[in-house]
């Protein structure tokens, strides 16, 4: 009786009201920075930093998710007709914001050089200030240590990392599971994998002014300034060997890329038809360096045949002057680059000059598929832009390719986005007697299931992206697959035969601990196939082979991932000022150790961030001991260089030989707090060339604080970094 009239005592008692979340609003307004003036319907950006990723490897997904999800952590707004905005209602946390026009580069607050990258932007119920001066250089700078720890284990602050693609998914996990022992189907209760997180920099502008409100502890981000400049563009003429311009000739820009998996890659990056004065523009380019392209041939217009009609006035296209670069040259490799710097309009002319060409034939050698296609792309190309113009079958199953000038080709049929054939090597260099036959293949179906150790409380249940990434430099490939965020499982479609490796583009603060082609109802592993060699490396002797890994060895993979530990610190430039905005890369010992094999390291064991205000910064994700680590002197924690930049392409990261400019620049000094009698003082400081979890890190010992202090290298020692 006492029990029940406790209860209704208290279901009668005064309830207390549920506080009301912290929230803020950020205004402003965005101008040209040419002329000052106001720029409306400018679309704004505000993403939480636990939703961003830098840098990016730039892959291109063949089957790409459209990334329109727009939740709390990811708010737009478009300025009005005197270029102001505002975002209101936003909670506490770590933001980045960015502006974006047609006809504009793309601007982030804080942005001080060409690449978009800019300051985070905190909002911060215990802290006094949101962009501001740091205070003291302690681990907890803005009232005590409270202001930053707390943040740390929170869904708040997960700081942007690498990866491979622009978009880079985000994902939690779920309860754990083993396939051993069943069936996928049966034992498919894993689940995690948070939301799609591309990535979005921070934003730009002049220094924001901060003030509070009479009689409320919130505080006002009013007049954020954020100026576009107008985008450059690549100008010139196209001219035939007799001086005559070429009307409707195609010229493309591209781009040399970086991927962690292949290396250097040429990628396409705009494209256009020239008037009838043989004149082009190549617009709203980004600031770079540009391989620039022209043709005049009914093989360099295909991705333009589709639909285009050209009028009566302009005469028929000519087949006889192929592809040349910039300047004078036929291969990409020798090309002459084009800088391109805001504001400028270079100016890149071409000469057309006949060669030989052939016409290449290629037939289907089995039963032909349905609609079937094939796909004709130069050695280096990218087979995924080749997917939307393929080449359509005769009804005896034959291609018929004209055109082409002498080099070398890589062809594959496809059937729909499935593979249906091996991809074969082309040598076009006189005119083939018969046709190339071409086997027809049954298109294998990758199945797997993604498994997180443990789980942090603050992950969120999402998507995931695993994807196959094609080895090699003869063609630019992958094949992507989804993960349900309900049972961890995945499927990848339509796979053609070839060596591929597998990458899982993860959450924040994730990485991949091992992965195992196994039979999906046995659980049994294939010995024809290892994720890592001893190095950390892509194992390149032993890579995922179709077929004769899966089907044949092993139906499925299972990917067992985790979540690392953070390396935290502060950015000083040279004058021991804080340094925000910087771009924080940690680059682990598989990149820059002298090993014979020089493999490629998986993209989620790079690791960036980039420093709010008070310079701070935090890289989440540092792998775990794992057996290959164990194996390398040093001891078995994993080991990272740490740099800081002022403003650097980041992209570069990813070139093998980047870390081997900065030798001897990583030296970094080592502070360790302890929090005695009410304050933290400084028990310790020490430097360092390399750096792990336990010297940037927290470590075990209670109210014990490590934190790295980088200086970082300015934008003039890395303005020619591409």
């Amino acid at each position: 009786m006492s029990i029940l009239l406790t209860l209704l005592l208290w279901l009668l008692g005064p309830q207390v009201e549920a506080q009301q979340p912290y929230t803020e609003s950020i205004a402003g307004t965005v101008t040209r920075a040419d002329t000052r003036a106001p720029l409306p319907q400018t679309r704004i950006e505000l993403t939480r930093e636990d939703y961003a990723r830098v840098p990016t490897g730039h892959e291109r997904v063949c089957k790409p998710e459209p990334d329109t999800e727009v939740t709390e952590k990811r708010r737009f707004v478009v300025t009005d007709a005197n270029g102001r905005f505002t975002i209101a209602d936003v909670p506490a946390g770590r933001y980045y914001l960015s502006a974006q026009h047609e006809g504009f580069l793309r601007f982030e607050y804080g942005q001080r050089g060409n690449y978009p990258i800019g300051t985070v932007i905190r909002i911060d119920p215990e802290g006094d200030t949101i962009v501001s001066a740091p205070a003291a250089d302690v681990p907890g700078e803005s009232a005590a240590e409270n202001t930053i720890l707390p943040l740390l284990s929170s869904s708040t602050v997960a700081a942007p990392r690498g990866g491979l693609g622009r978009d880079q998914q985000g994902t939690s996990a779920g309860a754990p599971s083993a396939i051993r022992g069943g069936t996928i189907a049966q034992t498919g209760q894993r689940g995690g994998l948070g939301r799609d997180a591309e990535r979005v920099p921070a934003g730009a502008g002049a220094n924001s002014a901060i003030g509070r409100t009479s009689g409320t502890p919130r505080i006002q981000l009013r007049d954020l300034m954020l100026s576009l400049t107008p985008a450059p563009a690549i100008a010139g003429r196209v001219l035939d060997e007799r001086g005559m311009p070429q009307a409707a000739a195609a010229v493309q820009a591209y781009q040399f890329r970086y991927t962690p998996i292949n290396g250097r890659v040429l990628k396409s990056i705009r494209a256009t038809l020239t008037s009838d004065d043989g004149g082009y523009r190549l617009f709203w380019l980004n600031p770079g360096r540009y391989i620039v392209a022209a043709a005049h041939t009914s093989y360099g217009l295909q991705p333009w045949m589709s639909g285009l009609t050209f009028t009566p006035n302009l005469p028929n296209l000519d087949a006889g002057q192929p592809t040349v670069f910039f300047s004078e040259v036929t291969t990409a490799a020798n090309a002459q680059p084009v800088p391109l710097n805001p504001g400028e309009q270079p100016i890149a002319d071409f000469h057309l000059q006949d060669r030989p060409r052939f016409t290449v034939r290629i037939r289907l050698d089995g039963d032909i598929p349905p609609s079937p296609a094939l796909v004709f792309v130069p050695y280096g190309g990218d087979f995924c832009t080749g997917l939307d113009y393929g080449i359509s079958a005769k009804s005896d199953g034959t291609f018929e390719i004209r055109d082409v000038p002498q080099g070398l080709y890589v062809a594959m049929a496809i059937s729909g986005r499935d593979a249906v054939s091996p991809l074969i090597t082309v040598k076009v260099d006189q005119q083939p007697p018969a046709p190339i036959p071409l086997p027809v293949v049954t298109p294998i179906e990758v199945r797997g299931v993604v498994d997180f150790d443990a789980i942090p409380p603050w992950v969120e249940l999402g998507r995931i992206r695993v994807s196959l990434v094609r080895t090699g430099q003869e063609v630019s490939q992958t094949a992507t697959g989804i993960v349900d965020p309900s049972t961890g499982l995945f499927s990848i479609p339509g796979v053609g035969p070839g060596a591929y490796y597998p990458v899982v583009e993860l959450p924040p603060g994730a990485y991949v601990q091992t992965i195992t082609a196994i039979d999906c109802d046995t659980g049994k592993p294939s010995p024809n196939y290892r994720y890592q060699d001893l190095h950390g490396h892509f194992d390149s002797q032993r890579p995922l082979s179709i077929p004769e890994v899966i089907p044949n060895a092993a139906k499925c993979l299972d990917v067992q991932a985790s979540y690392g530990r953070p390396l935290r610190g502060y950015v000083r430039d040279r004058a021991e000022n804080p340094e925000a905005g910087a771009l924080v890369v940690a680059i682990p010992r598989s990149v820059w150790a002298v090993q014979e094999d020089r493999g490629a390291t998986p993209p989620d064991r790079y690791l960036t961030a980039v420093t709010d205000d008070r310079g701070y910064f935090e890289l989440r994700g540092a792998a775990e001991a794992t057996a290959y680590v164990a194996d390398l002197p040093g001891g078995d924690v994993p080991e990272y260089h740490l740099y800081a930049f002022e403003n650097i392409d980041a992209n570069a990261i990813y070139d093998p030989g980047f870390s081997d400019r900065f030798r001897g620049r990583e030296t970094f000094s080592v502070r360790t707090w302890a929090f005695e009698d009410g304050q933290w003082n400084v028990k310790t400081i020490s430097s360092g060339t390399i750096a792990t979890w336990q010297t940037c890190g927290a470590f075990d010992a209670p109210n014990l604080k490590a934190r790295c202090y980088l200086i970082s290298i300015p934008a003039v020692e890395t303005a020619e970094i591409r």
